[in-house]
């Protein structure tokens, strides 16, 4: 059980890692939109983009979300029915099942982030968003697990 809290924990923070990244990212992203919407000079390029371009963004951004969207679900649910139901009524260490629960939906977390880093930023701004966040996950790992 102490090897699942440990996995849990884990998991938890490569989510929290990737949800800053794909924040400060989006941020700049946002950022250079709106400096190009007032005329100025940005290094987003727009001119790439056709029609398909847009629909095959939208329909990655729409799926990297239902993945984050499932991970959120599982893991607040996982939290609310441990709070409420859990042991004693409410709080108390998780089971195993709960715990697993929160590891899935860590992953689904980070998968949907750093798909929706991708195909937000990709055409516009390059690979290294979605590469940062991936080493970020990588280097957390070696660091925590070395």
């Amino acid at each position: 059980m102490q090897a699942l809290i440990a996995l849990n924990e884990y998991a938890n923070t490569e989510s929290a890692i990737v949800a800053v990244i794909m924040l400060l990212v989006l941020f700049v992203y946002i950022y250079e939109l709106f400096r190009l919407l007032s005329g100025h000079l940005s290094p987003i390029k727009f001119e790439r983009f056709d029609e398909d371009d847009i629909y095959q963004c939208l329909i990655g951004v729409a799926g990297m979300l239902c993945f984050e969207g499932a991970g959120a679900a599982i893991t607040r649910v996982t939290v609310w029915y441990w709070r409420r139901i859990g042991i004693g009524g409410g709080g108390g260490p998780m089971n195993s099942t709960q715990v697993t629960l929160m590891i899935i939906g860590a992953f689904f977390l980070i998968i949907g982030r750093v798909g929706v880093t991708y195909f937000l930023t990709q055409r516009a701004l390059g690979n290294w968003p979605w590469m940062l966040s991936v080493a970020a996950v990588v280097v957390s790992t070696a660091w925590y697990w070395g």
